[in-house]
């Protein structure tokens, strides 16, 4: 597929925080949807994409996953500004796509420390400008959908 016949983005997905089974805290994916051109759900290949990304924590790139390891993604009792950056991800047939995220924290609650979330979306189109722009419109309303438990 090339960049010119390719839908405007291939997948949208968030990710939160939840603590693992001894109580690590792990990113882990909580929201989907791929995107064909006819405007349908996408393909295997960007249901993989999203695997990939999500599995080897190209949204949470200070994540280390060792048993009994320090991970520094922590939690925050701060106001911080979003993040956004991007990763690039090279397909079998030499083409990329890129991954657009935003990283935030979710209000408080009752001044308890929290974890950031990250939206991300993926394209074969790199407008830096348009994608960011889209992820800052969309924080409000993933803020709005009910609290993500941080539990396994």
């Amino acid at each position: 597929m090339t960049s010119s016949c390719a839908p405007v983005a291939r997948a949208f997905f968030v990710i939160h925080v939840v603590h693992d089974d001894v109580g690590a805290p792990t990113p882990r994916l909580c929201l989907r949807a791929t995107y064909g051109l006819d405007g349908g759900a996408g393909t295997g290949e960007d249901e993989d994409l999203v695997a990939v990304a999500s599995g080897k924590h190209f949204c949470f790139p200070e994540f280390t996953f060792a048993p009994g390891s320090i991970t520094s993604i922590v939690p925050s009792t701060e106001r911080v500004r979003p993040e956004q950056y991007t990763f690039s991800l090279t397909e079998g047939d030499g083409t990329r796509t890129v991954g657009f995220c935003r990283r935030f924290l979710p209000p408080s609650d009752g001044g308890r420390a929290r974890y950031p979330v990250v939206m991300c979306v993926l394209s074969k189109h790199a407008w830096f400008s348009f994608f960011f722009t889209a992820l800052e419109k969309v924080e409000p309303h993933i803020l709005a959908l009910p609290p993500l438990s941080t539990s396994s």
